[in-house]
């Protein structure tokens, strides 16, 4: 399905045009990141600017909060079979495959940035290659360069997205196979379709950068996709891929009116911006207090002459003229409470950003911050924390969704460590489109923020494993184990290895040896009977010698003879086992019938 050209470029202008203090709000704020603050116009060339990056700080707590402690990616099984576990497993390995190929760790960690400072997250789904040599990528994008259309009232989804950028002439050459002076720069077509960071107040670039950058939009709709590059229609049909629009938005705090979220700087702002004035008027005064300033009131005119001839010469300043004076500049005493002002506005900021001193700084100056105490402090943090994550996991299924439908259809993806595959001498296990199949559906586990909230869980986990109602695929996943199976296989590996485990190969010896003890005593009625021996069979064989081989035992039992071999036959030639010359000997003890040698034996 096709679309108009000239309309679709219409509605972007229009919603540029709408989205202009946005992005104009974007531009300060990135500004701020790189400690680049707005002074008043009347600024004393005097006076140091002296910046105290709160914003910065602010961005980095947060970001750190989020995705500090990373999360756990599982992708779901198509069923509850064994066979169907381990194959979600070798697609879940095949994902992390095609998100390490794209650096794709990083771009969720400068999205999570971008996300706290600019309010929106976002990813952009896209294959490079051909044929066998096709490959599935994502990368972060950048929030004022999109613009969302939603779905109807459901402002979690969009029907259509522009994405505008610009790139060098030279990589639009390479990109899109054509000479470089057939694309049409900003400066031609007087479009500028990338924010200039670097001064608000103009309304273009210089010259030079404008004919270098070719503005290029992208338009996408779940059915089509048109291709914009500097004044000419690249592409113009359907849309190439099969899972819809291929971009991800994540709100950073849901704005309840837009496909965007609100960032945690933007009230942070103002207040840095005034912070940093007082804190440049305060370290000026303090300066001043130091080194006090002469003041000449009623100087002539000539006074820039005169100063270096008094100075130089060790002249004295004429002061004779009428309203003249001399007099030092200093502070006789406190003035205002700067300082007291400095703390409230810090104090402030921190608040604004849903944070405190505790989780701004990570430090305790008190002994009562611990257990319990410490959590509170943490309430707020963690329920913002708490809406955060629910947004990523909402927007992590749904990117790592597309990355498995395009990667489907993509050839080999990498080569990984098996231990089942490396038992049976394989170097390990390939990986391709094949291997992932119709699996979708991924399981988002964000870690906890507190320490202790790891430890309850992995306790939690254990005990329902322990109590025989959770298996041990399903612990070791919750666990935040990646490959599940891998680990079961390295624990089977290692159970059968008895110099990796001892404990396990002397636990195994003492069940056989107590399997044989039974076994024997459930064989002494057959072989009493066999004997002839009348009376109680539970007979009492007595302990178990230790460190002697019964088959080289020298006493016979009354009645019995021997062989050279040193076999126990009884008197009508049937020769005994161990056991039964043992029980004939103990037999013979209980009822005390041992006569001596001379005397012959005893008869049965």
């Amino acid at each position: 399905m096709t679309l108009d050209p000239k309309r679709e470029l219409e509605e972007f202008r229009a919603r540029k045009r709408e989205n202009l203090i946005r992005n104009q709000g974007h531009a300060l704020l990135r500004k701020a990141w790189e400690d680049i603050y707005s002074w008043p116009p009347d600024w004393s060339p005097y006076k140091e600017k002296i910046t105290y990056p709160l914003v910065k700080k602010a961005v980095l707590t947060h970001a750190n909060f989020l995705m500090g402690r990373g999360f756990t990616t599982q992708v779901e099984p198509l069923g509850p079979n064994p066979p169907q576990r381990v194959e979600a497993q070798q697609a879940e390995k095949a994902l992390f495959a095609l998100v390490e190929r794209c650096a794709g760790f990083r771009s969720l960690w400068r999205s999570a940035v971008l996300g706290s400072l600019l309010g929106t997250s976002g990813f952009k789904c896209y294959t490079v290659g051909e044929g066998s040599e096709m490959r599935a990528c994502f990368s972060a994008i950048q929030p004022e360069f999109l613009y969302a259309v939603p779905k109807g009232d459901d402002y979690t989804d969009a029907v259509k997205v522009f994405y505008a950028y610009s790139l060098d002439r030279l990589e639009a050459a390479e990109r899109y196979n054509r000479p470089p002076d057939s694309f049409k720069s900003e400066r031609d077509i007087s479009q500028q379709d990338r924010a200039d960071y670097l001064d608000l107040r103009t309304t273009s670039a210089s010259p030079l950068l404008q004919e270098r950058r070719i503005p290029v939009v992208e338009v996408w709709t779940h059915d089509s996709y048109m291709l914009w590059v500097g004044g000419e229609v690249i592409s113009n049909g359907d849309n190439p891929y099969g899972c819809g629009i291929p971009f991800v938005i994540i709100p950073n705090i849901d704005s309840l009116k837009s496909i965007e979220g609100l960032p945690d700087t933007k009230a942070l702002l103002d207040i840095n911006n005034h912070l940093n004035w007082l804190l440049s008027s305060h370290f000026y005064n303090v300066l001043r207090y130091l080194d006090p300033t002469l003041i000449w009131y009623g100087a002539p005119a000539n006074v820039a002459d005169i100063i270096p001839d008094i100075v130089g010469g060790g002249g004295v300043i004429p002061a004779n003229r009428p309203g003249a004076k001399l007099e030092y500049l200093q502070y006789l005493g406190q003035g205002p409470d700067i300082s007291d002002l400095l703390d409230r506005m810090r104090a402030a900021g921190i608040d604004m950003t849903g944070l405190n001193d505790l989780s701004w700084s990570g430090q305790s100056g008190a002994s009562i911050q611990t257990g319990p105490s410490l959590e509170v402090n943490f309430t707020n943090v963690q329920s913002t924390l708490a809406a955060k994550q629910e947004n990523w996991k909402v927007g992590l299924r749904q990117l790592f969704k597309m990355l498995l439908s395009l990667g489907s259809g993509m050839g080999d993806i990498a080569v990984v460590d098996d231990p089942a595959a490396t038992s049976r001498g394989a170097r390990g296990v390939r990986l391709n489109g094949k291997t992932i199949g119709d699996h979708r559906v991924t399981k988002i586990t964000f870690a906890g923020l507190m320490p202790k909230d790891d430890a309850t869980a992995a306790h939690f986990e254990l005990e329902k494993h322990g109590a025989g109602v959770q298996s041990m695929w399903t612990t070791l996943e919750n666990l935040g184990f990646d490959f599940p199976q891998d680990e079961l296989d390295r624990i089977r590996q290692e159970t059968q290895d008895s110099g990796l485990k001892p404990d396990v190969d002397a636990m195994r010896t003492r069940a056989q040896a107590m399997m044989t003890t039974a076994q024997a005593k459930a064989q002494q009625p057959e072989l009493a009977g066999d004997q002839g021996v009348e009376g109680d069979l539970d007979l009492d064989i007595g302990p178990q010698p230790e460190g002697e081989d019964l088959a080289n035992l020298t006493d016979t039992p009354p009645g019995f003879g021997t062989a050279e071999d040193g076999a126990v036959f009884d008197d009508g030639g049937r020769e005994l086992g161990d056991l039964g010359a043992r029980l004939a000997r103990n037999r013979a003890q209980q009822l005390n019938e041992l006569p001596d040698e001379e005397e012959g034996g005893l008869g049965f």
